[in-house]
Order: structure tokens, then C-alpha cells, then sequence
């Protein structure tokens, strides 16, 4: 699927089996398979802010700080022991900028931070080649930046997963991190101008930052939005939408992990709430099967059934029947903010 193409809207499915917790699997909105990861070891690379980046990350969240927020982030969900599901950073890093699945080459389970917003780095009419189909690419990629003709400003991060809409196997995950782009100037609660201030500083009371550049300051928790994307890169959603009918969140959604907003200076993401811990025991069990999801024998796709999959693999493999897939597609997750009380 082109990465210009509207992403798949995906349903979602509250599981059955546990009518008292609040978790949510990810799921195709046509087959209602829930998505899920067939090996138990699952790599991730990050393309770190360098030296001359740092800028870009609040004083007190330069490279070193930042890379360590995101193994946190993703080690939460590998720490329960509930579960033998083990997500691994590859330590080389990467330079690539792109997401989404590659079938040929060197894929690779992405964690980018993006620079500032695509419509600053390439402005409509501009005559880069990035805005044009025949052009080098898409603007993101191209300056690594945030795509916001495709979603607002008030996206915090973006997880793109590419899977099988027929099993829900996830076949690559990616993770857009939608940072600051180094531009001096106020920093806005809401749709900042210069992208999302991240801080990596420890849980302490401090004043929220006001102008991008302000260090010992809290502003976006890195660590706080790596661990919500994480649960979005193992296959769970969100167990609302603010505003949605009849999925409307409300203040028992509000601890988890997976809820969908987040404000400036919130670190409770952090730590999983126990819904967050039970959907990561449930559906990659320590010793057992994966919990699978299929739909329902008459094929309206609205069962929830359980299968197995095999609960050990090697990557290598897990590609290597991706390549072969007859379909994948893509979906796309964002975390949205609120403005701070």
C-alpha cells in the first residue's frame, strides 16, 4: 500500500473472555481478526537524535536521555511476568526516516523522532518534489518530518502497523515520534507551532515548560508516550475514544495505559494499570499459545473466537511469510493531547 494512501479505519473489540476489564485488541474492521505478533522476540531499532540534533529534545532530554526513554517505554510491557513476550532494541540503530513494511530489503520495526511538521518543512506551493507523486518521496520521509496534512497538530506520536487483514498477524510496527524541531519561540498546550516539546526528566513536581528551549521544566513525557505506543505496537487499541457514541471514555478509562490523550507534565502512562497488564497476559501468555481472534463461523466478522498460534519463532521466519502474503494493510494509531488543568 502506497504510504500517501488514506489509512484503513480498523474496528475494535472488546474481549469476551474478561467483561470486567476495559483493555481493547486492535482488530480489521473487515475480517475482525485482532492483531497480534506470531514470534515472542520481537526487534526494534531507533533512529536516535545525534549530536547535532539534541537541540531538538529539551535540555534535560538530550540523545542519551531520549534513548533510554524509549527502551522504557517498551520494556514495561516485556517486564510483567505475567507474559514472555520480549520486545528487543536491535542496539546498532538506524538512519532510515521511512515506515511501513518493506518486503524486500532490510525491514526494520522503526522508532523515529520526527522534526517539526511536514506543511513548515515543505509548504503547499513550494514546488518540492516531495508534495508530488513523480517526486522523491513522501515529505516525511524525505524531511523527516510530521506528516499534518494526513492528521492535526495535536498528534503526540503515531504507530503504523502493517498486517494481515485475513489472521491479524502484525508483520511491522513503527513508531513516529513528533519532537520539536529546534525553532525558538513559545511553547503552545495545543497544536504547537514547532512540534511536541518532549521531556525525559524524573517524576517530580515541577513547573510545565513555557517556551521550547527550557530545560528542568516539565513538558510531553517522553517515556509516558513511548509505553502508550508501545501497546499500540503489540496489537491493542484504545478502550475509548473521547467523544465517540456509544465509546465515549469516561474517568474509569482515565488510568490506563492505552487511554487516548495525555497532558503536558503527565507521567502516569509510565506505569501500566492493571487492564494495561492483563490485555498483555492474556493475549501472549508466558508458556501458552497466543490468543488469537478470528471471526465468527457465519462470516459476519463479528466473533471473537480464540485460536493458537505458535508462541516461539525467529524474526527471520515471521518475514519470511510476509513476503509471500497475498494482502497486508496498514493502520495507523495516534495519541491525542488535552490542554493541561
Amino acid at each position: 500500500m502506497s504510504r500517501r494512501t488514506k489509512a484503513l479505519a480498523a474496528a475494535t473489540v472488546l474481549l469476551a473472555a474478561a467483561p470486567a476489564l476495559a483493555y481493547v485488541r486492535s482488530t480489521d474492521d473487515g475480517t475482525g481478526a485482532c492483531f497480534y505478533w506470531g514470534p515472542r522476540q520481537v526487534p526494534y531499532v531507533i533512529n536516535a537524535p545525534g549530536a547535532a540534533e539534541d537541540g531538538a529534545l529539551q535540555a534535560s532530554c538530550g540523545a542519551g536521555a531520549a534513548v533510554a526513554a524509549v527502551r522504557a517505554g517498551f520494556e514495561e510491557w516485556s517486564a510483567q511476568t505475567c507474559t514472555d513476550l520480549a520486545l528487543v532494541e536491535t542496539v546498532a540503530g538506524s538512519a532510515s526516516t521511512q515506515v511501513g513494511y518493506l518486503r524486500s530489503g532490510a525491514n526494520e520495526n522503526l522508532v523515529v523522532f520526527r522534526r517539526g511538521w511536514c506543511r513548515d518543512a515543505a509548504p503547499d506551493g513550494s514546488g518540492d518534489p516531495c508534495l508530488t507523486a513523480s517526486g522523491a518521496g513522501a515529505c516525511d520521509t524525505v524531511h523527516n518530518c510530521f506528516d499534518d496534512r494526513l492528521l492535526s497538530r495535536s498528534t503526540i506520536a503515531l504507530t503504523t502497523v502493517t498486517y494481515s487483514p485475513s489472521s491479524g498477524q502484525i508483520f511491522d510496527a513503527d513508531m513516529e515520534l513528533n519532537a520539536w524541531d529546534g525553532a525558538s519561540g513559545t511553547f503552545a498546550t495545543t497544536n504547537p507551532s514547532d512540534g511536541w516539546y518532549f521531556s525525559c526528566l524524573a517524576p517530580l513536581a515541577r513547573t510545565l515548560c513555557g517556551i521550547y528551549g527550557q530545560d528542568d521544566c516539565n513538558a510531553m513525557d517522553l517515556q509516558n508516550t513511548v509505553t502508550h505506543e508501545a501497546g499500540h505496537f503489540i496489537g491493542l487499541a484504545h478502550p475509548c475514544e473521547v467523544g465517540q457514541a456509544g465509546n465515549d471514555c469516561t474517568s474509569a478509562d482515565a488510568p490506563t495505559t492505552m487511554y487516548p490523550r495525555a497532558n503536558l507534565g503527565e507521567y502516569s502512562k509510565r506505569d501500566l494499570d492493571a487492564d494495561d497488564r492483563q490485555a498483555v497476559c492474556d493475549v501472549y501468555p508466558a508458556g501458552a499459545a497466543t490468543l488469537r481472534c478470528t471471526s465468527s463461523s457465519d462470516g459476519d466478522g463479528s466473533g471473537c473466537g480464540c485460536g493458537t498460534a505458535t508462541p516461539t519463532g525467529a524474526l527471520a521466519t515471521l518475514l519470511g511469510l510476509a513476503a509471500l502474503a497475498p494482502r497486508l494493510r496498514r493502520l495507523r494509531r495516534r495519541q491525542d493531547t488535552t490542554t493541561p488543568a
